[in-house]
């Protein structure tokens, strides 16, 4: 009897954060801003199709090409930018009265905002995939796309806890998009900048800069031919576990620090 109420409680919790969950993507209708980003986003595979036709390239060129430049440069800029206007719109549009007048227990509230940002970050990842599906139909080579496909959602998966950095620096600034956009533009440019070098990056600075330490984990399997200086910047999986649970752990404090500072007066 008490194992049943436990079960039945849980999903009733579990019930209670898919709602708050279709409540928050609701609210994106409010933000057109938020679907323009998302699209603009998207249509990104379309100058790299252009390029790729140009230069005859095969599958394996078209993969590295949309991971490289779309997966660890335009998906985590297009996230910041849409965590930051889904985060500071509870303000703007005052719906933060509210929300303490139902009561929406904050906690949830949070779990719920970060299950859309992975949401996205997975469909996004999704879309890459397709999109290389469609560029490869035209040049004539789809080779490895199942492949490709299972390694792009393990991307767009690993990204959720690579950008938790970037919701943090939301939460802890004010509601200035200017500031927060150019900061987040910063972190991606960092990351980036390791992510198309061959330099190693200390062990130490690996958990700020997660993005690249995605990249450079999965470089055997996205790599167009795997070098020995690719072999040598590869990171373990054993580095790379310990990288990403001190970037969680670090951003986890800040976030409900932030967090409760922000949102809980």
């Amino acid at each position: 009897m008490i194992l049943w109420r436990t079960i039945l409680k849980g999903l009733l919790e579990v019930k209670g954060l898919l709602n708050l969950v279709i409540g928050e993507l609701t609210k994106l209708k409010r933000k057109k801003i938020t679907i323009c980003t998302i699209i603009a986003a998207c249509m990104f595979p379309i100058p790299v199709a252009i390029m790729v036709i140009a230069n005859s390239y095969d599958m394996k060129n078209i993969f590295a090409m949309l991971v490289q430049l779309g997966d660890c440069f335009m998906m985590p800029l297009m996230l910041g930018m849409f965590a930051m206007i889904f985060f500071y719109m509870e303000q703007d549009l005052d719906t933060m009265k509210n929300m303490r007048l139902i009561p929406v227990p904050m906690g949830k509230w949070l779990c719920a905002k970060l299950m859309v940002i992975a949401l996205v970050s997975v469909i996004y990842s999704v879309v890459t995939i397709f999109a290389s599906f469609l560029i490869g139909l035209v040049v004539g080579d789809i080779s490895g796309i199942w492949s490709n496909f299972i390694i792009n959602v393990l991307i767009g998966i690993l990204m959720c806890a690579a950008l938790l950095p970037m919701i943090a620096l939301i939460i802890n600034q004010k509601n200035n998009y200017i500031v927060t956009g150019i900061l987040i533009f910063i972190f991606v440019m960092l990351n980036f900048i390791f992510i198309m070098s061959i330099t190693k990056i200390p062990a130490w600075a690996l958990p700020f800069l997660p993005i690249a330490a995605v990249y450079r984990f999965l470089l055997p399997y996205t790599a167009v031919k795997m070098t020995i200086y690719l072999e040598e910047i590869t990171l373990s999986g054993l580095q790379f576990a310990g990288a990403m649970l001190c970037t969680i752990f670090i951003s986890v404090i800040f976030i409900i620090f932030g967090f409760h500072k922000k949102y809980s007066r």
